[in-house]
């Protein structure tokens, strides 16, 4: 796509009546991962949410551009212009929020697991607020009950077997973090975007916290867009909202989940209930 002008397209298709017929008019550009874009003119271009990892980028004009959300993680980004670029929450391989230095975000990490696994008898809890901690690379199997890490970043984290039972990860980005088996029993996780995210047999049910009180998992307008949620527990989850276009829920347990204004485009194996 090199010095590609992608202003106001449109995607159209062979057809033997009309000669072409539109698809997708108007829709944004959602992938372009590892595409190559140098020189193209995407002044003013929407792509929010955009999935630009390691795309090269050299040269290219996104004056203007929309690029809130958007991943360019890897991406090169050799005289690009991004004037007027809204780019409010844009990952790139810059760091986000405070320096790693200031805060040991390792140890802390350390220090809340050996909390939550003494009963708070050694270590101590720790708030990670919109941390930025992609440098941990793998917090596989870590026991991070009620952790707060609202706003925080896991993208593309290891976190297969994490134990999350009534985290606050409100605002997360969790975009293609491996959430394997991770149990998130309860965890209030609105908004969290987990688009891409690895989900398999993730336990996103209801948390017991009494002998008649539970309190449920939390995704109300959550973005969890092409996520595989294959066999996943989802019973009495809120998900309000939620965008779930492309994601796969073969064998995904949905009883009782609250599905009102869900986006389903492209799903997998997902039935809804009859209203």
């Amino acid at each position: 796509m090199f010095e590609a002008d992608l202003r106001e397209g449109s995607i159209a298709a062979a057809d033997s009546k009309m000669g072409f017929r539109m698809l997708e008019n108007g829709r944004r550009i959602s992938e372009a991962q590892g595409a190559i874009l140098a020189g193209a003119n995407l002044k003013h271009c929407s792509m929010t949410g955009c999935n630009m990892a390691g795309a090269d980028l050299s040269g290219t004009d996104l004056q203007g551009a929309d690029l809130r959300d958007a991943v360019m993680v890897g991406a090169t980004l050799n005289s690009c212009s991004f004037d007027g670029a809204q780019m409010e929450g844009t990952l790139t391989d810059r760091p986000l929020g405070r320096d790693v230095a200031v805060l040991p975000y390792g140890d802390m990490l350390h220090e809340h697991a050996l909390w939550c696994e003494t009963q708070g008898t050694q270590g101590a809890p720790s708030v990670f607020d919109g941390a930025d901690l992609r440098t941990l690379a793998s917090i596989k199997g870590y026991n991070l009950t009620a952790m707060s890490a609202k706003g925080a970043v896991f993208y593309g984290l290891d976190m297969e077997g994490v134990q999350l039972q009534g985290a606050q990860l409100q605002g997360a980005d969790l975009r293609g973090a491996n959430l394997k088996r991770a149990d998130l029993r309860g965890a209030r996780m609105s908004r969290a975007k987990l688009a891409g995210a690895d989900l398999r047999e993730a336990l996103m049910g209801p948390l017991l916290l009494g002998a008649d009180r539970v309190l449920p998992c939390d995704l109300a307008r959550a973005s969890i867009k092409g996520a595989d949620l294959r066999g996943a527990d989802l019973r009495r989850a809120i998900l309000t909202g939620a965008d779930l276009s492309r994601s796969d829920f073969t064998g995904t347990n949905l009883r009782d989940a609250d599905l009102e204004d869900v986006v389903v485009k492209g799903c997998k194996g997902l039935v809804l209930p009859q209203k």
